[in-house]
Protein backbone atom coordinates (compact mmCIF):
# COMPACT_ATOMS: atom_id res chain seq x y z
CA UNK A 1 0.00 0.00 0.00
CA UNK A 2 1.31 3.44 -0.98
CA UNK A 3 1.20 5.88 1.89
CA UNK A 4 1.92 9.29 0.39
CA UNK A 5 0.74 11.42 -2.51
CA UNK A 6 4.14 11.39 -4.25
CA UNK A 7 4.13 7.62 -4.46
CA UNK A 8 0.57 7.65 -5.80
CA UNK A 9 1.53 10.18 -8.45
CA UNK A 10 4.54 8.11 -9.47
CA UNK A 11 2.37 5.01 -9.82
CA UNK A 12 -0.19 6.80 -11.97
CA UNK A 13 2.53 8.15 -14.22
CA UNK A 14 4.09 4.71 -14.49
CA UNK A 15 0.73 3.15 -15.43
CA UNK A 16 0.07 5.83 -18.05
CA UNK A 17 3.53 5.34 -19.55
CA UNK A 18 3.11 1.57 -19.48
CA UNK A 19 -0.22 1.81 -21.29
CA UNK A 20 1.31 4.12 -23.89
CA UNK A 21 4.11 1.60 -24.49
CA UNK A 22 1.60 -1.22 -24.90
CA UNK A 23 -0.42 0.85 -27.36
CA UNK A 24 2.70 1.70 -29.36
CA UNK A 25 3.71 -1.96 -29.50
CA UNK A 26 0.22 -2.98 -30.62
CA UNK A 27 0.24 -0.34 -33.37
CA UNK A 28 3.61 -1.56 -34.65
CA UNK A 29 2.56 -5.19 -34.62
CA UNK A 30 -0.88 -4.65 -36.13
CA UNK A 31 -1.02 -5.37 -39.83
CA UNK A 32 -2.05 -2.49 -42.09
CA UNK A 33 -5.16 -3.42 -44.02
CA UNK A 34 -6.99 -1.88 -46.95
CA UNK A 35 -10.53 -1.17 -45.80
CA UNK A 36 -13.57 -1.72 -47.97
CA UNK A 37 -14.23 2.02 -47.77
CA UNK A 38 -10.77 2.72 -49.19
CA UNK A 39 -11.48 0.28 -52.01
CA UNK A 40 -14.66 2.13 -52.95
CA UNK A 41 -13.06 5.57 -52.73
CA UNK A 42 -10.03 4.51 -54.74
CA UNK A 43 -12.19 3.03 -57.49
CA UNK A 44 -13.61 6.49 -58.25
CA UNK A 45 -10.28 8.33 -58.27
CA UNK A 46 -7.44 8.63 -60.74
CA UNK A 47 -4.49 7.22 -58.80
CA UNK A 48 -2.18 6.50 -61.72
CA UNK A 49 -0.90 10.00 -62.50
CA UNK A 50 2.35 9.34 -60.62
CA UNK A 51 3.11 6.11 -62.48
CA UNK A 52 6.53 5.99 -64.10
CA UNK A 53 7.33 4.45 -67.45
CA UNK A 54 9.57 1.86 -65.78
CA UNK A 55 9.85 -1.57 -67.34
CA UNK A 56 8.40 -4.56 -65.52
CA UNK A 57 9.51 -8.18 -65.80
CA UNK A 58 6.60 -10.53 -65.09
CA UNK A 59 7.59 -13.97 -63.81
CA UNK A 60 4.89 -16.27 -65.13
CA UNK A 61 4.16 -19.79 -63.88
CA UNK A 62 2.29 -21.13 -66.95
CA UNK A 63 0.70 -24.22 -65.43
CA UNK A 64 -0.75 -27.03 -67.52
CA UNK A 65 -4.16 -25.78 -68.69
CA UNK A 66 -3.85 -24.00 -72.07
CA UNK A 67 -7.15 -22.10 -72.00
CA UNK A 68 -6.73 -20.80 -68.48
CA UNK A 69 -3.27 -19.60 -69.50
CA UNK A 70 -4.77 -17.91 -72.55
CA UNK A 71 -7.25 -16.01 -70.38
CA UNK A 72 -4.46 -14.91 -68.05
CA UNK A 73 -2.26 -13.71 -70.90
CA UNK A 74 -5.05 -11.59 -72.31
CA UNK A 75 -5.26 -9.65 -69.05
CA UNK A 76 -1.55 -8.91 -69.40
CA UNK A 77 -2.02 -7.82 -73.00
CA UNK A 78 -4.80 -5.50 -71.81
CA UNK A 79 -2.52 -3.63 -69.37
CA UNK A 80 -2.61 0.15 -69.59
CA UNK A 81 1.13 0.15 -68.87
CA UNK A 82 2.88 -1.08 -72.04
CA UNK A 83 6.43 -1.67 -70.80
CA UNK A 84 6.36 -5.26 -69.61
CA UNK A 85 8.12 -8.48 -70.54
CA UNK A 86 7.07 -12.00 -69.58
CA UNK A 87 9.64 -14.42 -68.17
CA UNK A 88 7.92 -17.79 -68.56
CA UNK A 89 9.18 -20.35 -66.06
CA UNK A 90 9.61 -23.50 -68.11
CA UNK A 91 9.30 -26.48 -65.81
CA UNK A 92 8.74 -28.93 -68.65
CA UNK A 93 5.69 -27.14 -70.05
CA UNK A 94 3.55 -29.05 -72.54
CA UNK A 95 3.50 -28.36 -76.27
CA UNK A 96 -0.11 -27.16 -75.93
CA UNK A 97 0.90 -24.55 -73.38
CA UNK A 98 3.79 -23.43 -75.56
CA UNK A 99 1.41 -23.10 -78.50
CA UNK A 100 -0.80 -20.73 -76.51
CA UNK A 101 2.23 -18.56 -75.75
CA UNK A 102 3.11 -18.43 -79.44
CA UNK A 103 -0.47 -17.64 -80.44
CA UNK A 104 -1.14 -14.90 -77.91
CA UNK A 105 2.20 -13.11 -77.59
CA UNK A 106 4.56 -11.33 -79.92
CA UNK A 107 8.00 -12.98 -79.87
CA UNK A 108 9.75 -9.93 -78.41
CA UNK A 109 7.38 -9.77 -75.41
CA UNK A 110 8.36 -13.02 -73.73
CA UNK A 111 11.32 -15.24 -72.89
CA UNK A 112 11.22 -18.90 -71.91
CA UNK A 113 13.38 -19.57 -68.85
CA UNK A 114 14.40 -23.18 -68.25
CA UNK A 115 13.85 -23.96 -64.58
CA UNK A 116 13.24 -27.73 -64.64
CA UNK A 117 15.10 -29.25 -61.71
CA UNK A 118 15.98 -25.81 -60.35
CA UNK A 119 13.32 -25.27 -57.73
CA UNK A 120 13.05 -22.36 -55.31
CA UNK A 121 15.78 -19.73 -55.32
CA UNK A 122 17.76 -21.30 -58.17
CA UNK A 123 14.80 -20.97 -60.53
CA UNK A 124 14.22 -17.38 -59.42
CA UNK A 125 17.86 -16.49 -60.02
CA UNK A 126 17.69 -17.99 -63.52
CA UNK A 127 14.68 -15.81 -64.27
CA UNK A 128 16.49 -12.73 -62.96
CA UNK A 129 19.44 -13.47 -65.21
CA UNK A 130 17.09 -13.49 -68.21
CA UNK A 131 15.33 -10.24 -67.39
CA UNK A 132 16.18 -6.57 -67.66
CA UNK A 133 13.17 -4.88 -66.07
CA UNK A 134 13.37 -2.28 -63.33
CA UNK A 135 10.57 -3.99 -61.41
CA UNK A 136 9.47 -7.59 -60.87
CA UNK A 137 5.91 -8.89 -60.73
CA UNK A 138 4.60 -12.42 -60.32
CA UNK A 139 1.79 -14.14 -62.19
CA UNK A 140 0.25 -17.61 -62.07
CA UNK A 141 -1.85 -19.09 -64.85
CA UNK A 142 -5.54 -18.82 -64.03
CA UNK A 143 -5.16 -15.44 -62.32
CA UNK A 144 -6.63 -12.29 -63.87
CA UNK A 145 -5.13 -8.80 -63.68
CA UNK A 146 -7.08 -5.55 -63.62
CA UNK A 147 -6.17 -3.45 -66.71
CA UNK A 148 -4.57 -0.70 -64.63
CA UNK A 149 -2.75 -3.00 -62.22
CA UNK A 150 0.81 -2.18 -63.24
CA UNK A 151 0.03 1.53 -63.43
CA UNK A 152 -1.44 1.47 -59.93
CA UNK A 153 1.56 -0.33 -58.46
CA UNK A 154 4.07 1.91 -60.20
CA UNK A 155 2.18 5.02 -59.07
CA UNK A 156 2.23 3.92 -55.43
CA UNK A 157 5.93 3.09 -55.69
CA UNK A 158 6.62 6.48 -57.22
CA UNK A 159 4.76 8.37 -54.50
CA UNK A 160 6.32 6.47 -51.60
CA UNK A 161 9.80 5.62 -52.82
CA UNK A 162 9.27 2.06 -51.58
CA UNK A 163 11.19 -0.93 -52.91
CA UNK A 164 8.10 -3.15 -52.78
CA UNK A 165 4.39 -2.45 -53.16
CA UNK A 166 1.32 -4.67 -53.05
CA UNK A 167 -2.35 -4.52 -53.92
CA UNK A 168 -5.49 -6.45 -52.99
CA UNK A 169 -6.22 -9.95 -54.27
CA UNK A 170 -9.74 -11.33 -54.70
CA UNK A 171 -10.40 -15.05 -54.35
CA UNK A 172 -13.53 -16.49 -55.91
CA UNK A 173 -14.73 -19.82 -54.52
CA UNK A 174 -16.34 -22.59 -56.54
CA UNK A 175 -19.81 -21.40 -55.47
CA UNK A 176 -18.97 -17.86 -56.71
CA UNK A 177 -18.73 -16.39 -53.22
CA UNK A 178 -15.51 -14.48 -52.66
CA UNK A 179 -13.13 -13.02 -50.12
CA UNK A 180 -10.27 -10.52 -50.21
CA UNK A 181 -6.61 -10.74 -49.23
CA UNK A 182 -5.94 -7.12 -48.27
CA UNK A 183 -3.58 -7.14 -45.28
CA UNK A 184 -0.08 -5.76 -45.50
CA UNK A 185 3.02 -6.04 -43.33
CA UNK A 186 3.52 -4.17 -40.07
CA UNK A 187 6.38 -1.86 -39.16
CA UNK A 188 8.11 -4.44 -37.00
CA UNK A 189 10.22 -7.29 -38.38
CA UNK A 190 7.71 -9.44 -40.29
CA UNK A 191 6.60 -12.82 -39.05
CA UNK A 192 5.33 -15.64 -41.21
CA UNK A 193 1.75 -14.83 -40.33
CA UNK A 194 2.17 -11.44 -41.99
CA UNK A 195 3.57 -12.58 -45.31
CA UNK A 196 2.10 -11.35 -48.60
CA UNK A 197 1.51 -13.71 -51.52
CA UNK A 198 4.00 -13.10 -54.31
CA UNK A 199 1.15 -12.58 -56.80
CA UNK A 200 0.16 -9.39 -54.91
CA UNK A 201 3.66 -7.92 -54.98
CA UNK A 202 5.87 -5.83 -57.19
CA UNK A 203 9.55 -5.62 -56.20
CA UNK A 204 12.25 -3.21 -57.30
CA UNK A 205 14.90 -5.13 -59.20
CA UNK A 206 17.80 -3.06 -57.88
CA UNK A 207 16.78 -3.83 -54.28
CA UNK A 208 16.61 -7.55 -55.03
CA UNK A 209 20.04 -7.43 -56.65
CA UNK A 210 21.53 -5.52 -53.72
CA UNK A 211 20.01 -7.70 -50.98
CA UNK A 212 20.57 -11.01 -52.77
CA UNK A 213 18.70 -14.29 -52.46
CA UNK A 214 19.16 -16.62 -49.50
CA UNK A 215 19.85 -19.65 -51.70
CA UNK A 216 20.28 -21.91 -48.67
CA UNK A 217 16.60 -21.41 -47.73
CA UNK A 218 14.85 -23.81 -50.07
CA UNK A 219 11.38 -23.14 -48.65
CA UNK A 220 11.63 -19.69 -47.06
CA UNK A 221 13.72 -17.58 -49.40
CA UNK A 222 10.76 -15.51 -50.68
CA UNK A 223 9.72 -14.55 -47.17
CA UNK A 224 13.31 -13.80 -46.20
CA UNK A 225 13.69 -11.44 -49.15
CA UNK A 226 10.40 -9.67 -48.45
CA UNK A 227 11.26 -9.34 -44.76
CA UNK A 228 14.54 -7.61 -45.55
CA UNK A 229 12.91 -5.22 -48.03
CA UNK A 230 10.14 -4.48 -45.54
CA UNK A 231 12.61 -3.35 -42.91
CA UNK A 232 14.15 -0.91 -45.41
CA UNK A 233 11.12 0.84 -46.95
CA UNK A 234 7.99 -1.01 -45.89
CA UNK A 235 5.43 -2.34 -48.38
CA UNK A 236 2.81 0.33 -49.15
CA UNK A 237 -0.59 -0.96 -50.21
CA UNK A 238 -2.62 0.03 -53.26
CA UNK A 239 -6.29 0.14 -52.19
CA UNK A 240 -7.50 -1.61 -55.32
CA UNK A 241 -8.18 -5.17 -56.42
CA UNK A 242 -5.34 -5.89 -58.81
CA UNK A 243 -5.57 -9.68 -59.02
CA UNK A 244 -8.55 -12.02 -59.12
CA UNK A 245 -8.14 -15.75 -58.63
CA UNK A 246 -10.96 -18.17 -59.39
CA UNK A 247 -9.92 -21.06 -57.21
CA UNK A 248 -11.36 -23.76 -59.47
CA UNK A 249 -9.52 -22.42 -62.54
CA UNK A 250 -6.34 -21.95 -60.53
CA UNK A 251 -6.42 -25.58 -59.39
CA UNK A 252 -7.04 -26.78 -62.94
CA UNK A 253 -4.25 -24.62 -64.33
CA UNK A 254 -1.85 -25.76 -61.63
CA UNK A 255 -2.41 -29.47 -62.06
Amino acid sequence: RLSDDASSTDLREWLVERQRSWNDLHDRQSLPTVSRRELKQHASSDATTDASDASVDILLTPGSHPEHLRTTLRTVLAQDHPRWHLLVLDDEVSSRVRSVLDEELEPETWTMVEVAGAGGPAGFERALASGHGEWLAFLTAGDLWAPDRLLQLLARAGRTGAEAVADVMKFVRDDETSYLSRAGIGAEKPTRRSGIAAERLMLQRSAVDMLGIASDLAAGWEFDLLARITQRTGVPLVPAIGVTRHLERWREAKW
